[in-house]
Parts: C-alpha cells; structure tokens; sequence
C-alpha cells in the first residue's frame, strides 16, 4: 500500500483548498497461459500527479500481450504522462476529463501503432497493451479502459466504517460482448 497527496477545493465553497491523502496498492501477477516458462510479466504500472495541476492524479495500469507485450506496456506507460499533459495544453484547463482521457489515449495509441519496430523494439502487429485509467480530480475518479483490464474502488462503508465495500468502476471490453 502506498499513499499520495492530493490538493482539492474545499467542500465549504470558501475557495480554500485541503490536503488529502490517497491510499492504493496494486498487485500484478503474470499471465497463466502454456506460455514459455521464462516469459516475463507484461504488466506496466504508472501513478503521477499532472504536472502545474496539483488537484489531478494519475493511476494507470497497462497489460501487454503477445510475444512483447511488455514492450508495448512500458512504451505505453512511458509516454502517457506526456500525452495527458499535451491534450491538457491542447484543450484546455477548462476541458471536460472524458475528452481529456480520450484524447491522451487516441494520441498515444497512433504514437503506439505508427512506431518503427526496428527503433522501437515493438511491433505493433503482433504485441499489444491494455489500458485501465483512473483520474482524480478534485473530488471527482474518472475512469478509461481500452481491453479487458478492471478498475475497482474500495471504500470505507458509510455504515460502517470498520468496513470497506468494493465498486466497480469499469466494464471490460471483450469481442463477446453486444455492445462492441
């Protein structure tokens, strides 16, 4: 478990703002597929505060598949700070967060797939990366997916604070579904 602070406006609408901590943890575990035994784990894991924006973090996981997937993840994760702040610039501090999130991940997927292999050391035609992000903003979690990776939240139980209760905060993309 590790913790962050973030700054937020003040629920009394005096335009003061508060410190608050945010505890999370993550857990990655590789693959269970007949793979070789060697295969390394594909998972990247990314957690920033947006640069000239204190009230905004980042957690991102990222879940690469194929032979080299890893490298897809880590390209992926590497590049999605730079591409939030850039969509940041481009639409504004005033931008709603869905278009934000969009933008950064439409950005960095045509970074991903127009990549030399030879440079990169991805080959975006047979190795790939899911995508699960959530953005805290102010009082607020937005939260993207691209494949089949979860978010959930756990938080204290409103009638029981001894308790915690988990929400979902995301439905995975799967080519079985309907609505894909």
């Amino acid at each position: 478990s590790l913790s962050v602070e973030q700054e937020h406006p003040d629920k009394s609408g005096s335009g003061a703002r508060q410190r608050r901590r945010i505890e999370f943890g993550y857990k990655s575990i590789q693959g269970r597929t007949a793979a070789p035994p060697g295969k390394p784990n594909q998972d990247s894991v990314v957690v920033f505060r947006l640069e000239g924006h204190p009230n905004v973090m980042v957690f991102g996981v990222f879940d690469g598949h194929g032979p080299f997937g890893e490298h897809a993840a880590h390209f992926c994760r590497m590049r999605f700070h730079a591409t939030l702040k850039s969509a940041m610039k481009t639409l504004g501090d005033k931008a709603a967060p869905e278009a934000l999130l969009a933008t950064a991940i439409s950005t960095m997927h045509k970074d991903y797939i127009g990549t030399n292999p030879a440079y990169s050391g991805v080959d975006p035609l047979v190795s790939g990366t899911t995508l699960i992000v959530a953005m805290v903003m102010d009082n607020n979690i937005y939260v993207a997916n691209v494949g089949d990776s979860r978010c959930i939240l756990g938080q204290r139980s409103k009638k029981d604070e001894s308790k915690a209760q988990v929400v979902a905060m995301s439905d995975d993309h799967k080519p079985e579904r309907e609505s894909e």
